[in-house]
């Protein structure tokens, strides 16, 4: 043999074959031992003869094509000791000629890499699984909230159908109540009847602002809160209030003060209802809880909005009521619940105690604030006293707009009461 094939066939053999205890074999075509290189031990042909019989130990050459190819390689066979050979298989014309290599480790990497593919298969098939039944979730629950919206729609229409149902023999009875206090003023001096026609005044007044409030609350649950802007002004707003709130104020031994900005523009480009009805309701909180000192209303305007911060000494909040403070239809009883609710809300029971109405006073006036660009904020401490700050866009007179009304009589007659038991 050329010496540098030898060698360079040494060099492969000691490189790549050192450790695969490679055992060369040749047998006749009757498969009977004719020689051997190596030890056969770790494939179970440690104990070899010339002229053994290895039929049944290589029965894995039956029906191996002759013809095709003088050379095969078969993989991982399992040999009589149990060790896995890679077995390359030469067809002589004296027979055969074996050359086994060891297969243990690559048979053993093979198997550790098949495990983690059945591994990551079987999560993958969990993980699909769990998809599959997320979406199915998802689909029912899907379901479920469109059944739900679909009650809630009923529901609300149902509860806008009856509230406008009530409001207008509401308004005919409050009306009635007014002509007839004002008739018995003059005729009688009964003080019983009197008292009685203010009950039912009053009793009106409270059940006309809770289907107003149900009306609002449907319009928002249906995305129709819509505001009407036009030209106000402010001053007639701010007017209206205190007319209703100074009665109830005095009577407690309260002040009710105000500050305007000289910045403030007379006339400002808004809804005058519907800031009126937030104000009502913040500043009737701060008359309702406040027990002695003082409420200060104080308005700014900076940058076309309009700011106005409403401080009170009264009893305050902790952190709980506060994170339930904007949610609907949250009722409390009395200064002692914390809970603020709007003034319109509440009437005074036979017992003493008060009833805060159906708790969508503030809820209400949070979604005015948002409807008109705007916010409310509220900063409270038990026991220290609460500062609401409302801010809502106002820009200033527009020439060519609708303009709002220049006075409230009606409005302000409306929620005015003698019985300071409206507000608290």
């Amino acid at each position: 043999m050329n010496f540098a094939i030898k060698t360079l066939r040494d060099y492969v053999v000691q490189r790549y074959f050192k450790d695969a205890r490679t055992f060369y074999l040749l047998v006749d075509p009757n498969l009977k031992v004719v020689s051997w290189e190596g030890s056969g031990q770790l494939y179970g042909l440690g104990e070899l003869h010339a002229g053994d019989d290895l039929g049944d130990t290589l029965s894995f050459l039956t029906g191996l094509d002759q013809e095709g190819s003088p050379f095969t390689r078969l993989s991982f066979v399992e040999t009589a000791s149990g060790a896995s050979a890679h077995v390359h298989v030469a067809y002589l014309k004296s027979g055969w000629g074996l050359v086994y290599m060891d297969a243990t480790q690559d048979r053993d990497d093979l198997q550790r890499h098949q495990q983690k593919a059945n591994e990551r298969a079987l999560t993958n098939l969990r993980h699909e699984s769990v998809l599959r039944e997320a979406q199915r979730s998802q689909q029912v629950l899907q379901e479920r909230v469109e059944q739900l919206k679909q009650v809630n729609r009923s529901c609300t229409g149902f509860i806008e159908q009856i509230a406008f149902e009530l409001r207008t023999p509401l308004m005919s009875l409050l009306d009635s109540a007014k002509q007839a206090r004002a008739i018995g003023l003059v005729a009688c001096e009964n003080e019983a009847l009197h008292k009685h026609l203010r009950s039912v005044d009053r009793g009106s007044n409270y059940l006309i602002t809770l289907v107003d409030n149900l009306l609002d609350q449907s319009r928002i649950e249906k995305g129709q809160l819509y505001m009407n802007p036009c030209n106000w002004h402010l001053q007639e707003i701010l007017e209206c209030l205190d007319e209703i709130f100074v009665p109830v104020v005095e009577s407690r031994d309260l002040s009710l003060s105000w500050w305007v900005d000289a910045a403030v523009p007379e006339v400002l480009f808004i809804d005058g209802m519907r800031l009126r009805q937030v104000l009502f309701n913040l500043i009737g909180n701060a008359v309702k809880y406040t027990l002695d000192g003082s409420i200060t209303v104080a308005i700014e305007w900076r940058e076309n909005r309009l700011h106005i911060a409403i401080t009170d000494t009264g009893i305050g909040m902790d952190k709980a009521t506060l994170d339930r403070l904007f949610q609907p239809f949250r009722q409390g009883t009395g200064p002692s619940a914390g809970l603020r609710t709007g003034p319109s809300a509440g009437l005074r029971t036979g017992n003493g105690s008060v009833r805060l109405g159906a708790g969508l006073g503030l809820y209400i006036s949070r979604e005015i604030a948002r409807a008109m660009g705007g916010e409310i904020e509220i900063d409270s401490r038990l026991s220290q006293g609460t500062k609401v700050i409302l801010a809502i866009d106002a820009p200033p007179y527009q020439a060519g707009a609708e303009a709002g009304a220049t006075s409230l009589p009606d409005s302000c007659i409306l929620v005015r009461d003698d019985d300071e038991s409206v507000f608290f």
